[in-house]
């Protein structure tokens, strides 16, 4: 009887823990609490350099800016359950065309979870003379982020470059496409390397 007990107010311990989690997960104020909780953390974690400044109650600043010695990016996070709709994509762009955002010199519009409408994943843009990523499903490998960084990097040290030329900016999105084509084929290898290893220390241990 103790035992039965005991598994019962357990089992209800775990129910009322699940509703709580449920509830939560309804609500799209708590839950995109939570996306910007989780990208904080990995901000500051992926660059350890850099500011990490949380500006997501600051109207038109985006989610957050990041500053690492002269380079500057807003980063516009969604933590949405289906894919991000256009109405937030024309906020962003108000917010790149805003001049109290001539500070900015890049900005990803990311998604942590889903798919951006009308956007491919790590679609490229330029706007206001601004650099911009769209990038889909962040939360499954925030190295992404790095990968954009590193890109604008890259295109910011060229000094003079025309981004206006329409070809130029069709060649930097195609360099780019190779770029995330690239790393997901040396992740995928690292990845089964690292399983294959796994399972054979675990073999060896049995």
């Amino acid at each position: 009887q103790k035992l039965q007990d005991k598994y019962d107010e357990q089992v209800k311990m775990t129910h009322e823990e699940l509703q709580k989690i449920n509830a939560r997960n309804q609500n799209s104020t708590l839950k995109g609490q939570d996306g910007e909780n989780m990208t904080f953390q990995q901000l500051n974690l992926l660059f350890p350099k850099a500011e990490i400044e949380d500006t997501h109650s600051t109207p038109g600043r985006g989610d957050f800016i990041m500053r690492e010695d002269n380079f500057i990016m807003m980063i516009e996070n969604k933590n949405y359950g289906k894919n991000v709709q256009k109405a937030e994509i024309d906020k962003f762009y108000r917010d790149i065309d805003s001049e109290a955002n001539n500070d900015i010199q890049c900005a990803v519009f990311v998604s942590l979870k889903t798919g951006i409408c009308n956007k491919n994943d790590f679609e490229f843009e330029v706007r206001n003379k601004k650099l911009i990523l769209f990038i889909h499903k962040l939360s499954e490998n925030f190295f992404n982020i790095v990968l954009a960084v590193k890109f604008f990097k890259v295109l910011l040290e060229q000094k003079g470059l025309d981004l206006t030329n329409k070809d130029i900016l069709c060649q930097f999105k195609n360099m780019l496409s190779i770029i995330k084509r690239n790393f997901n084929k040396q992740k995928s290898r690292l990845d089964k390397y690292h399983k294959e290893h796994t399972d054979l220390i675990i073999d060896q241990e049995l």
